[in-house]
């Protein structure tokens, strides 16, 4: 049973290691928060594809969405 597609997964891990690129280097918010929304936007976008009988990853997608909404109204500065 598959959560989520290999794809999504792959955005993910090369996001959060852009962002740890970003934030080692100092980085700015910004760029920061432009990353993430890569991912969000994604999420977003498995998740209004995702037949409703398929609960279990329909969960999933709406819990990481919610994540990342929540990190976001969080973060003040890169080293959060």
């Amino acid at each position: 049973m598959e959560t989520v597609s290999p794809a999504l997964s792959k955005l993910g891990a090369d996001v959060v290691a852009r962002m740890a690129q970003e934030a080692m280097a100092g980085g700015s918010l910004v760029p920061l928060q432009l990353l993430a929304s890569q991912f969000y936007e994604a999420v977003k976008a498995e998740l209004d594809q995702t037949p409703r009988h398929e609960a279990y990853k329909v969960v999933a997608l709406a819990a990481a969405a919610d994540q990342c909404r929540r990190s976001a109204q969080n973060c003040s500065s890169p080293h959060l």
